[in-house]
């Protein structure tokens, strides 16, 4: 053996104990955060979140200190006076720089919080266990405080899925102190959205007669998220789909969702159909203007009339040269829902095939037309939720949900078995996002006084307005508007 030894080897060792002076990191930290104020400063510039107004003003402010010569006699005080700049030059570019010091400024403290934000974001992610098979952390991209209330975290995923932060949801509350409204990705950008807010969702929304009555015509509630109550429009969200398992608050939700709907919507007909002995809807019978059926024939029957309906009312707006309800007035073209609970039970024979083709046909045509279609089952199969009705139905409102098929079946994910044992607790999913909310409860004595209401409005007896009482609470919980 010769003994020689290898100079890449030694070379490699050579840069190894540069890297490790303390030097050499001091000046790598540096120049990642001058870089980080530039970026910032850039950032300011395109997106316009510079406080102009403000910067300008800190540097006329420097600018007079300069003219009356504060800065040497600060430099002189240190006994440092000789950095001074004296020459023409210098003084000039010295003075145009401390002009912009404001701005400077301000980058420096963005970027000085933003080193902050992801110092505490990876003790976060650290703790929650967010790491990847390099054993790398993720990324914040942005922190943003939204006018809600919400604040929302945006990470780069750094090679982990939707489904591993998802699984981290829990850690992530217990070590932020915060709940956690939402997780959404972008695979485009590569970026998953984190949204939580301070206030947890509250485990009874009770409603009101003066809650109802500010409700516009054909609007109706949702329930309550992080940030308050959520109403929404039949003109928005035309058709509903409503699935939970008995105990978890869809007969409740489906009670005030039809008295809201009857109450401010004077011109509206209702037609519901329950096949299991009719004890879901008997509040509502006898009501001008609402039809409860609970023979499977009848019903058969009743919806065999749609097609002509829907006919009629295609013709009505070719005649006025309209494209929609919401051109026509409500006497001319009242609105119509038409409400199946349990729908399994309308599917059980072959007959029922019309009826099905029916509720397809409503599902397809009846937004435009005024036609409302609303399928509530607490057995979500192929029998009960036909994939052609399904996929119109523009509105998911899903209670906790006994296993993962069902929940699958109805929200395309095992969601509704991860929601808490709370009655009246769903997931809403109007589009791709999915909201947890506390859906309204609305006491019988509240709703029977406001159906008696609507009914003698309808028959001319009455414009009253609901005011009687009902059941104290402690926890009232007001709907924003």
């Amino acid at each position: 053996m010769s003994g020689k030894k290898e100079p890449s080897s030694t070379g490699f060792a050579a840069i190894d104990e540069l890297c490790e002076l303390d030097w050499l990191l001091a000046f790598q930290r540096i120049f990642r955060f001058l870089w980080s104020v530039v970026v910032e400063l850039y950032r300011g510039i395109i997106h316009g979140t510079i406080p102009v107004i403000t910067c300008l003003g800190i540097g006329v402010a420097v600018s007079l200190a300069l003219w009356l010569h504060w800065d040497y006699g600060f430099l002189r005080s240190l006994g440092i006076e000789w950095l001074y700049p004296r020459k023409l030059l210098n003084s000039s570019t010295y003075r145009f720089v401390m002009f912009f010091s404001g701005f400077v400024g301000w980058a420096i403290f963005q970027a000085a919080c933003k080193i902050a934000e992801q110092t505490h974001a990876n003790e976060i992610f650290e703790n929650a266990g967010l790491k990847n098979r390099a054993g790398q952390l993720p990324k914040l991209v942005a922190h943003h405080r939204n006018r809600d209330g919400r604040q929302r975290m945006r990470i780069a995923r750094s090679g982990l899925s939707k489904h591993d932060f998802e699984k981290a949801k829990g850690n992530l509350e217990s070590f932020m102190g915060v709940y956690v409204n939402a997780i959404e990705e972008d695979r485009t950008k590569g970026t998953v959205d984190i949204t939580y807010s301070k206030t947890p969702i509250p485990k009874i929304v009770e409603l009101s007669p003066s809650d109802i009555e500010m409700l516009r015509p054909a609007e109706y509630f949702v329930g309550a998220g992080f940030v308050g109550l959520k109403k929404i429009s039949l003109s928005n969200c035309p058709h509903l789909l409503v699935a939970g398992e008995t105990g978890s608050g869809k007969s409740t939700f489906l009670h005030q969702f039809i008295t809201s709907l009857y109450r401010r919507t004077p011109s509206l007909e209702m037609t519901l159909i329950d096949l299991k002995g009719g004890l879901e809807f008997t509040t509502f019978e006898d009501r001008p203007g609402i039809t409860v059926i609970i023979y499977r024939e009848e019903a058969t029957r009743r919806l065999e009339a749609f097609p002509e309906i829907l006919a009629k009312r295609i013709h009505l707006l070719r005649k006025l040269g309209v494209r929609s309800v919401e051109e026509v007035s409500s006497k001319t073209m009242p609105r119509h829902v038409v409400i199946v609970d349990e729908a399994a039970e309308m599917f059980l024979s072959a007959e029922d095939n019309a009826a099905k083709a029916v509720l397809s046909q409503i599902a397809r045509q009846g937004r435009a037309l005024g036609i409302h279609l609303v399928m509530a089952t607490q057995r979500p199969d192929t029998r009960a939720l036909d994939p052609q009705i399904k996929a119109n139905l523009t509105g998911v409102l899903c209670f906790k949900m006994l296993n993962d098929a069902s929940s699958i079946t109805v929200l395309g994910n095992g969601k509704a078995t991860e929601l808490p044992p709370i009655p009246g607790r769903a997931l809403w999913k109007l589009g791709p996002a999915l909201t947890e909310l506390q859906a309204p409860l609305l006491y019988d004595d509240w709703a029977k006084d406001l159906l008696e209401l609507a009914a003698e409005e309808r028959l001319g007896k009455g414009t009253a307005v609901a005011t009687k009482g009902a059941p104290a609470s402690t926890d009232r919980f007001k709907p924003i508007q």
